[in-house]
């Protein structure tokens, strides 16, 4: 596990005949809190206690990385709240498994050892009969790891009967203790639910269980944030995984997404805009459309929530390209002396080192020069890239010019002939660096409708086509509605533990002096109802549209012991307080997995409808 466990964290083990007890300290620098986290494992009893689910990640090493730029968890906020939780016991015995000593060393499950200690950072340990292999979440299908750890030498061959019993019980230990919709569900156990299936799921055919698990997640479970992964390396190599061919296989939630949220928005869209495409109508829609004839209300679109590794600069600083190119001593580029702000994406893979740069306030006369410049630092251009040797590498360059968005874009990679080539890995529309990361993305849109009319005084954040994405760029996105620090509430169903706390975005170009709104449908979902939920706790402004689309909880992978992989609701939920925190009116914490109520409701057929954005907001504003 090198690489894997943080080296500075010092375990304390100890055993005292009949329990075994793992000890360590974890300093949290956002809450400047030191945490005791203790497990401890009952050989006698075959129980396994955690003091905090915090246990099972804090030791985890964390990985250098720019996503969280921006973005300060505050402490000691007046309004914060936390409702302690208690310990977690998990009973192996009733899942029938054992907690064993041989050889006066503590022996468990294998694929219980995975999911408890490695599971919930998203890295697992693939377990595939000849082999193990750490994975990230689980690999697409196709890929060079896929094709890796599914070859087993026992392809195609029937599941022993143990592993079958082994299998089945570690699926209903998994949904009883890590589904997060289990409570909401109202599900004591879900051994009663696959019971019903138990012919099927107590199958030796590894294909007859993956069917009737594939069946189970999209009919039973039936909400979006579950799904299916890889199947079981039991099964015939050239059989693949069950996949979602028609809404046929769907259960009533998970149909109703599709046709009453993510089809149904795509039609408004088109109603309104009369766009043809080959694919989702909403992903050509105009970014921006103004609802007045005086320019002075504007509609924005966001349509994710995504995040790059980025570090920012006012100037240009060749070291930030030194900290990703770290192969070379030799300066890669010329010095660019001209832009007003520098993002520098670290684009690299496990296989190599790749720095995007985009520069604002850039003009024609900018990027010509630049052009000329690369020429004359020896670097030759063949099929708009420019190549030259450094340090006895070849460096490929590419740089893309927008006179629209005056801004300019300069990739940087070493070129080692891959099969694919050089141009590959650059983009060739400048719009796509700034749609890789959603405050890059606000933060362009936002001057460019206040260049188009300074006297902009609203603006309707539209999240009908939001399907979510990463929580860091959804904290950034709030750092352009306001200036002050805004609450954030949780659930962890572990533990039972619930809190509210305070988040501060700075470095980022507040626009708080406008009138906000929210535009919502049923395709708004995961952290596009987590936005509109933060949006209603903070009162930021009113939401207008259709009732969001709910998905309270962040996702983790699952291994089974027979190969079979898939994603689903975690115990980390998204939630909102209400309550003053006192005796007569205490806190009281909700969650969101079924959408969140506009204040102003609007049918599909005037979703866009600019008289009735209007209207609303003149209500709310009035």
């Amino acid at each position: 596990m090198y690489g894997f466990i943080d080296s500075e964290v010092n375990f304390s083990f100890s055993n005292d005949g009949d329990n075994y007890t793992i000890e360590y300290q974890y300093y949290d620098e956002d809450e400047d809190y030191t945490y005791d986290l203790i497990l401890t494992v009952n050989i006698v009893e075959n129980t396994i206690t955690v003091n905090d689910p915090g246990f099972f990640w804090a030791y985890v090493y964390s990985t250098e990385t720019n996503y969280g730029r921006h973005i300060e968890y505050l402490n000691e906020h007046p309004d914060e709240s936390y409702i302690e939780g208690s310990d977690i016991v998990f009973d192996i015995d009733q899942y029938g498994m054992d907690a064993v000593e041989i050889d006066n060393q503590l022996v468990l499950p294998f694929y219980l050892v995975n999911q408890l200690f490695v599971g919930s950072s998203y890295y697992n340990v693939y377990y595939n009969y000849d082999g193990l292999y750490g994975i990230y979440s689980t690999p697409a299908e196709g890929s060079d790891e896929y094709n890796l750890i599914k070859t087993s030498s026992v392809n195609g061959k029937a599941l022993p009967a143990d592993l079958v019993v082994h299998n089945f019980n570690m699926l209903a230990f998994n949904l009883d203790h890590f589904y997060g919709l289990r409570e909401i569900k109202e599900v004591e156990t879900y051994y009663d639910l696959l019971f019903k299936s138990k012919n099927l799921l107590l199958s030796t055919s590894a294909e007859t269980f993956d069917n009737a698990l594939f069946n189970l997640i999209y009919k039973t479970f039936d909400e979006p944030h579950t799904s299916s992964g890889m199947s079981s390396y039991y099964n015939k190599l050239s059989w693949g995984s069950p996949s979602l061919t028609s809404l046929d296989q769907l259960g009533d939630r998970y149909l109703s997404f599709y046709e009453d949220g993510l089809y149904a928005v795509d039609d408004a869209i088109f109603a309104k805009w009369r766009i043809y495409t080959s694919g989702w109508t909403a992903s050509a829609r105009p970014k921006y459309w103004f609802v007045d004839q005086e320019k002075t209300t504007v509609v924005l679109a966001l349509d994710d929530f995504l995040t790059s590794d980025i570090q920012e600069s006012e100037l240009y600083d060749p070291s930030l390209i030194s900290e990703v190119m770290t192969d070379f001593t030799t300066p890669l580029i010329p010095s660019i002396n001209f832009g007003s702000k520098f993002f520098y994406y670290n684009s690299s893979s496990t296989e190599d080192q790749f720095v995007e740069i985009l520069i604002k306030g850039v003009t024609q006369t900018d990027f010509d020069n630049y052009n000329s410049l690369l020429m004359a630092e020896g670097f030759s251009l063949a099929e708009d890239i420019y190549i030259k040797t450094i340090d006895n590498k070849s460096v490929a360059v590419k740089i893309v010019y927008s006179s629209e968005y005056q801004a300019l874009y300069v990739g940087i990679v070493e070129d080692k002939g891959s099969e694919l080539g050089v141009s590959s890995y650059f983009i060739t529309d400048l719009i796509d660096i700034i749609y890789a990361d959603s405050a890059v993305y606000l933060e362009f849109m936002l001057e460019e409708i206040i260049e188009e009319n300074p006297l902009v005084s609203q603006v309707v954040l539209d999240l009908t086509f939001n399907l979510g994405g990463n929580v860091g760029a959804l904290y950034r996105v709030v750092g352009f509605i306001t200036d002050d620090p805004f609450k954030v509430s949780s659930i962890s169903l572990g533990s039972g533990s619930m809190s509210t706390s305070y988040i501060d975005i700075s470095g980022i170009t507040s626009y708080d002096h406008l009138q906000w709104a929210l535009l919502t449908s049923p395709a708004t979902f995961s952290a596009g109802n987590s936005l509109a939920t933060i949006f209603m706790e903070n009162e930021f402004g009113p939401i207008m549209g259709m009732k969001s689309g709910g998905g309270t909880a962040s996702i983790t992978p699952v291994l089974l012991p027979n190969g079979t992989t898939f994603t689903m609701s975690s115990n980390n939920l998204n939630a909102y307080r209400s309550g003053l925190g006192t005796t007569e009116d205490p806190y009281v914490y909700h969650h969101n997995e079924f959408g969140i109520v506009p204040d102003y409701e609007v049918s599909i057929d005037l979703l866009y409808d600019n008289d009735t954005i209007m209207n609303n907001l003149m209500d709310f504003y009035k």
